[in-house]
Order: structure tokens, then sequence, then C-alpha cells
């Protein structure tokens, strides 16, 4: 069920997103990984940092 959840999240985001920008097709994956980060990793700071780390990579 958890990643049925993240699923549903990132396609929430990715509907949000379109609305502000008709081309977020283009760049599906980046502004899921982004949005993700930055709204749902948000409270915790270590996470975050880790996360980012695996996007630079990425």
């Amino acid at each position: 069920t958890q990643h049925i959840l993240v699923l549903y999240m990132y396609y929430s985001l990715y509907k949000l997103y379109d609305l502000i920008s008709k081309s977020a097709l283009i760049n599906f994956d980046k502004i899921c990984i982004f949005y993700f980060k930055k709204f749902f990793l948000k409270q915790i700071n270590f996470e975050v940092k880790r996360f980012e780390i695996e996007i630079v990579i990425f």
C-alpha cells in the first residue's frame, strides 16, 4: 500500500505542476523527484540531504 501511496503523490504533484507548466511532460521524472524531496522529506533534514546527494549522482 505504501508504494501505491507514493505513486499517487507523484501523480498528484505532476498534475499540480502540469497546471503551471505544459512542458512538464518533458521533465516528468525531474519534477517528481524535486517535488517529492521538497514536500515529503522536508521534515527530516538528514533525509533531505541524503536525497539531494542521490539526485546529484542520479
